[in-house]
């Protein structure tokens, strides 16, 4: 329709399209809400979750920092917006920078790169919500994530599998978790942080609550609360509870304490409301709680585990542990290491991002040094990588300095806080984005948030926008070269931009490659499992060759990622295990003494102990037996609880001629571990392939656990299986003084019964001529009345009338016996009658 036309008709202008300079100011936008969007809830299925959304911030940060380079070059000036964050901000990521170029971590510098790039988001997120249209665009950005996650824990209380498996998008994927309360919201691979994200979607619909209040339907963003707040009580996170009550808080102070009103001042008009409204709004919002209440109870009734199956306890009920649990959990431990580290190194602290580097050292010298402490021991096989405070981890890995940045930082957003509690008119989006961010603070004190992609954008987005609102002021630079309208100078400047950018994002494509093909090696491994089940040995040979060299690119990519050497390391040593070949081993120990420059985990140790092992066994060097104990004994010290490695130090020691050290170890540790003999050491014994060191566990276990019934049999029916039965007489004649007499009788008539069968008569007189010298065990009388039968056997027919006078003194009656004892004796014998 033309101008004249719409004059006509009286018809509103038509809007004038929009500029590049304006598409370019979008696409910056596009590109921050993206990021908050992409590492929410984005998830390709094939990268590492925590990797991939990383990358995707990291990706995102620079595409923002692209496109506003040419919307500068094509407004012919570029403009930020000052903020009072600037100068700490700089003064930590300046600091971090030293302290990642002299940690001892090998992936330090990789790591303050991902920091980088995550942190340069802020001086964009602070200009760019000067913007009224894009306050709004991000706010419903983080809403409709949590709207999504929300969905996504009542997918998982509904199905079995609650992962997509869309073939046109592949791409959102939600994880069954790995125990019960991972299971409700695990976009992010676990549920403290989804609910961390779904906390944060609710404050800022309580933000949009306030600005469309007037409007009926606003009563969906309650109904959106209401089920956030029920799936965050399940998921029993306390850092999330706090990060509520501190959000709560603020909002309250705000309200409570207006400088004018006591109420909210919108910068939108306001609309009056009928009476008849008034009273519809009112029926409407009373049947939208009854409906949300009833879906609710709706979806827990039919999820197909129940609740308390699951056992998922609430936040209440963990807030209520008692003291003992808590002391005993992950936190303190973690906690007391990180002051550990920060009082060893009070200025500069141990390096930035070497706190999982540097926790084993200190992991395995305070329980070295306190054996009986209070403080909990690790789990088995887990490894620990964050303070589960950030406030610690930073003091321990930048020290005091660092510290002081922190305390700067904090000291102006708190000081922002008060000017947005004190100001008499501002949007609610500012203090909703004061409250988010108070509770990512809150939520620091049991988390490790800022290490996480999504709640360290999420984070950063929010003090930039309290940032934007209590300074408006504007740095703005006008080149004149863009100023003359001299085409070369723009056009080289947009080459520049584009260069730098390229520059910029070479190490994120190089880590994406890297995470692929190590992702790769583990989708071969899966396979290769596949086809091994099905007995294609050719394809399982294919699979396993094009993981091995999957990970082998993968390291030449990144060649210092610690865990990438450790999982290539352990899979070289079983195959120089399995080839019996001493290169391929060697090239294990390789890859697993380069882990440890950045991967602390005890298992690189178990798997160096395992390659040293076998090159003792191959080579037969002492040398390679010594470094096996020394990397056992590393692994043990590391992980406490790790009873493989105590045995597997145990072998080491026995094989160097060490016996009496060995059998001190395991006993010290029977007594710490409770269990550890007729668990764990037969467990080994089991499933070593070598008969040697079957025997030496075996042996190890008779002499630690000698009173255990379950030890004797497995041991006796082990031997028995061998036809060894010296070995077994041996163990049993060791054992059976400390054995219940029922244990005692059972074994012997057993063994007994074996030499009748196989005409060791001798042998077994021999036996219970031992069993008769132990003091212990006088008091058996089935030993007696068996001597005088093998005496009678052996034609010693005194020996036997003075062995049976014994047994009948301890009351054996011949019409009384057990059965065994009647087998026994009418095996080839008339009985006597004595009395």
């Amino acid at each position: 329709m033309s101008r004249r036309y719409r004059q006509k008709r009286n018809l509103p202008e038509k809007p004038p399209k929009p500029n590049l300079t304006s598409m370019l100011e979008l696409a910056v936008y596009l590109m921050l809400c993206f990021q908050i969007a992409a590492t929410a809830i984005y998830y390709n299925g094939i990268m590492h979750p925590l990797v991939h959304k990383m990358l995707l911030g990291q990706s995102l940060a620079l595409a923002a920092w692209f496109f506003y380079g040419l919307h500068g070059i094509s407004a012919k000036q570029f403009t930020l917006r000052k903020s009072p964050y600037y100068w700490p901000l700089l003064v930590l990521c300046v600091w971090a920078g030293v302290r990642s170029f002299t940690a001892p971590n090998a992936d330090a510098v990789r790591n303050y790169w991902i920091f980088l790039n995550i942190v340069c988001t802020f001086p964009l997120w602070t200009t760019a919500f000067q913007n009224r249209r894009f306050r709004f665009m991000f706010v419903w950005t983080v809403v409709f994530c949590g709207i999504v996650m929300v969905v996504g824990c009542i997918r998982q209380l509904l199905m079995e599998d609650p992962s997509f498996k869309w073939d046109f998008f592949p791409a959102i994927t939600l994880s069954p978790g790995t125990y019960e309360r991972q299971r409700l919201g695990s976009f992010m691979g676990h549920n403290n942080d989804s609910s961390a994200f779904i906390a944060n979607a609710m404050i800022y619909a309580g933000g949009l609550w306030i600005c469309y209040r007037r409007k009926t339907w606003s009563i969906l963003f309650g109904i959106f609360m209401l089920f956030g707040l029920i799936f965050n009580i399940l998921g029993g996170s306390r850092g999330v509870a706090l990060m509520t009550i501190a959000a709560v808080l603020l909002l309250l102070i705000r309200w409570l304490f207006h400088p004018t009103t006591g109420r909210f001042k919108l910068d939108m008009p306001q609309v009056e409301m009928t009476a008849s409204q008034k009273r519809y709004g009112v029926g409407f919002i009373v049947g939208a709680l009854l409906l949300a209440l009833a879906v609710s109870y709706g979806v827990f009734k039919s999820s197909h585990v129940s609740l308390q199956d699951k056992e998922i306890k609430s936040v209440w009920s963990r807030f209520l542990s008692p003291p003992e649990h808590l002391v005993s959990g992950t936190y303190p431990r973690v906690w007391l290491m990180s002051l550990l580290m920060a009082r060893d190194n009070p200025l500069t602290g141990v390096g930035f991002s070497a706190w999982p580097y540097q926790y084993p050292q200190y992991q395995k010298a305070w329980f070295t040094k306190h054996p009986d402490t209070v403080i909990g021991l690790p789990i088995l096989g887990q490894h620990t990588l964050r303070g589960h405070n950030d406030y610690l981890q930073l003091w321990a890995e930048l020290g005091f300095i660092g510290l002081l940045c922190l305390f700067w930082l904090l000291w102006v957003h708190f000081r922002s806080i008060l000017k947005v509690l004190q100001a008499a008119s501002l949007s609610p989006f500012t203090v909703f984005a004061a409250a988010a961010t108070l509770a990512t603070l809150a939520r620091a004190v049991f988390a490790f948030p800022f290490h996480m992609a999504a709640a360290s954008c999420l984070f950063i987005a929010g003090v930039g926008f309290v940032s934007s609102q209590v300074c408006q002021k504007d740095w703005i630079w006008t080149p004149s070269w863009l100023k003359n309208n001299d085409d070369r100078a723009k056009w080289g400047a947009v080459t520049f931009v584009a260069v730098v950018f390229v520059l910029l994002s070479a190490p994120n494509w190089t880590m994406t490659a890297a995470d692929y093909s190590a992702r790769v090696h583990g989708i071969n491994a899966y396979s290769a499992k596949i086809y091994l089940q099905r007995g294609d040995l050719e394809n399982y040979e294919s699979a396993l060759k094009e993981g091995y060299s999957a990970m082998q690119h993968s390291l030449e990519l990144i060649p210092n990622q610690g865990k990438y050497l450790h999982e290539i390391g352990a899979e070289t040593v079983t195959r120089g295990v399995y080839d019996n070949d001493e290169k391929t081993l060697l090239l294990a120990v390789d890859y697993l003494t380069r882990a440890q420059e950045s991967y602390g985990f005890y298992r690189t140790q178990e798997y160096l102990g395992m390659a040293y092992d076998h090159l003792f066994e191959i080579t037969r060097k002492p040398e390679y037996l010594q470094k096996s104990e020394q990397a056992f004994r590393e692994a043990a010290a590391i992980m406490p609880t790790y009873s493989e490695g105590w045995i597997r130090l145990a072998l080491a020691l026995a094989k160097s001629g060490k016996s009496e050290e060995c059998v001190a170890l395991l006993a010290e540790t029977e007594l710490r571990f409770p269990g550890l003999i007729e668990h764990d050491l037969l467990n080994v014994a089991r499933t070593e392939k070598k008969i040697e060191y079957k025997v030496a566990l075996y042996d190890l276990a008779a002499t630690i656990k000698p009173e255990n019934p379950a030890v004797l049999r497995e041991i006796e029916l082990f031997y028995l299986g061998l036809e060894r039965m010296d070995r077994a007489v041996d163990t049993f004649t060791h054992m059976a003084k400390y054995q219940p007499e029922d244990s005692v009788v059972n074994w012997l008539t057993t063994l007994l019964l074996t030499q009748l069968e196989n005409g060791l008569i001798l042998e077994g007189q021999r036996m219970l001529q031992t069993l008769r010298e132990e003091s212990d065990l006088q008091s058996v009388k089935e030993i007696w009345y068996y001597s005088g039968i093998f005496d009678w056997l052996t034609g010693n027919s005194w020996d036997a009338v003075l062995h049976w006078s014994a047994a009948m003194d301890k009351d054996v009656r011949l019409e009384q016996l057990e059965a065994p004892l009647s087998v026994l004796l009418s095996h080839n014998l008339i009985p006597l009658n004595l009395r």
